[in-house]
């Protein structure tokens, strides 16, 4: 169900009691006389959460759930340039014209915003989040029962776990914790389940019911036919949902009703892979092909004006300052680096380099900006070494030293700094790249060496991480509301058709 009123009416009609010391979230089939589990979709009722804590001030025993502090926690990383971890954006803070969407929903209710809020409130001592306790507790809550609602993957793990009878302690657990925290909550001096906004915590405390006495029914080893597993996603009605889009879309969608176009649009129309006369190596050709002009990569020599291009970004780089939060998030930014590096490279000799066993002795060096990496980490983080640090370092301040010239220049903007790095690190190699890195015998000798390797890595992935969410932050500033105002007004003119 979507959560309306319909939809409560229809299933206490069939034989269901939402009362709340009653509960009975099951009917039986007038045939078969099993019993049929009634499931309020998760997505809706994450959406209604997201709604409801946007708009009222629920209470909690710790205090007041208020959004405020989401707000300011964006307000704090649009000023730094950089998100804590997070994916807020200026759409999950206006997100009236995207009511529907449940990715943006999920990432405003997550461990992830609460995470860091929880390091700004007990780590930094911003005085702006104090008080924020009980809000924190609140995402983590629903973030915690809406993962394990929503778990499609036999290997998912922690809160994304299938259901098993091995970890029905696990699970059960949690589920009597939501259900005891949902009972807490109060709304204008009310409990919350006897408020008129009460569809979503009402309908978590069914699907809590329903997915306990379904998963028991299903796994349990009395049973002549018993599931290993249960996977919570199955009775998600997204698969309804894409079923219609899928139909919608033959028709040209919502707002375009000639399909062939469509159909025409697409870049590869490919056949089923089952399909009987299709060859081995046969490539399909597109109806419409498209093609892109190469640009001509000119190999850069170091010409005079090249070398007073490098000069000056290497002068700007003095001039650069990189604040408190700034340099904690870079340096959670270069674990993930390392955790990249060491699952595509193979050389042990480079893992080591990377990747710093402790903060201990040696990593002292830079303790103060590992807090926010510490804070988050549950013990599968990689932590840094000093040398991807520092040209982590070194390129954020390269990048914001080019954003003041406008990235004017002859060379590209990843060759210049990747120059620029070289000539930076290249005399202290073997000081910042610990433990030594041992001559590996090769058959190329114009081979680089690791090291050089290692840097241009590093660079080309911050670079390219570091362009993107630039780009796409100020592509969301320069549209404002208007990011989110197609789809409100293209749902709008299709449903005034209907």
């Amino acid at each position: 169900g979507d959560g309306t009123q319909v939809n409560f009416s229809t299933y206490e009609l069939l034989g269901c009691n939402f009362k709340l010391d009653e509960m009975k979230t099951s009917f039986k089939h007038p045939n078969l006389q099993t019993d049929i589990h009634v499931i309020m979709d998760p997505c809706h009722m994450l959406k209604f959460c997201r709604n409801t804590f946007n708009d009222k001030f629920i209470q909690s025993p710790k205090g007041t759930i208020s959004f405020h502090y989401i707000e300011k926690l964006h307000e704090l990383q649009e000023t730094e340039g950089f998100k804590f971890a997070n994916k807020l954006s200026s759409k999950h803070i206006q997100f009236k014209n995207k009511k529907m969407n449940i990715s943006i929903a999920a990432q405003t209710i997550s461990r992830s915003v609460a995470d860091a809020i929880n390091y700004l409130r007990d780590h930094c001592k911003l005085k702006e989040f104090y008080g924020s306790e009980a809000t924190t507790e609140f995402l983590c809550m629903f973030d915690r029962i809406f993962d394990l609602m929503n778990s499609r993957n036999i290997f998912g793990k922690d809160y994304k776990t299938p259901l098993k009878w091995s970890n029905l302690e696990y699970w059960n657990k949690i589920f009597v914790e939501t259900e005891q925290y949902i009972r807490t909550l109060t709304l204008e001096d009310m409990p919350l389940l006897r408020h008129q906004r009460k569809t979503f915590a009402l309908g978590f405390l069914i699907d809590i019911c329903s997915f306990r006495n379904f998963a028991i029914y299903l796994l349990c080893p009395d049973r002549d036919k018993c599931f290993t597993y249960f996977l919570t996603y199955k009775c998600s009605q997204d698969h309804i949902e894409l079923y219609f889009s899928c139909l919608g879309l033959r028709g040209g969608g919502g707002g375009e009703l000639w399909s062939v176009r469509r159909l025409l649009h697409r870049n590869s129309v490919e056949p089923s892979i089952n399909s009987n006369c299709l060859s081995e190596g046969f490539e399909l050709s597109p109806a419409f092909e498209f093609r892109k002009s190469t640009r001509a990569i000119q190999d850069v020599h170091c010409t005079d004006r090249d070398n007073r291009e490098l000069k000056d970004l290497m002068m700007r780089l003095d001039h650069v300052e990189l604040s408190y939060y700034q340099r904690n998030i870079l340096y959670y930014i270069a674990g993930n680096i390392a955790n990249k590096f060491v699952k595509k490279f193979q050389c042990s000799y480079c893992h080591e380099i990377v990747v710093a066993s402790s903060h201990s002795k040696d990593h002292n060096y830079y303790n103060s900006d590992s807090g926010f990496l510490d804070f988050v980490n549950r013990g599968r983080l990689k932590i840094p070494s000093k040398c991807i640090f520092e040209l982590v370092i070194f390129c954020e301040k390269a990048f914001k030293a080019e954003i003041t010239v406008g990235f004017n220049g002859n060379i590209n903007f990843k060759d210049k700094i990747t120059a620029a790095a070289i000539k930076q690190f290249m005399p202290s190699l073997k000081i910042l790249f610990k433990p030594d890195h041992p001559i590996v015998e090769t058959s190329n000798l114009c081979e680089e060496i690791h090291e050089i390797k290692i840097i241009k890595y590093v660079i080309a992935l911050y670079t390219k991480i570091r362009l993107y969410a630039y780009a796409k932050t100020n592509t969301l500033k320069y549209l404002d509301s208007k990011a989110t105002l197609r789809q409100k007004l293209n749902k709008t003119i299709f449903f005034l058709h209907v």
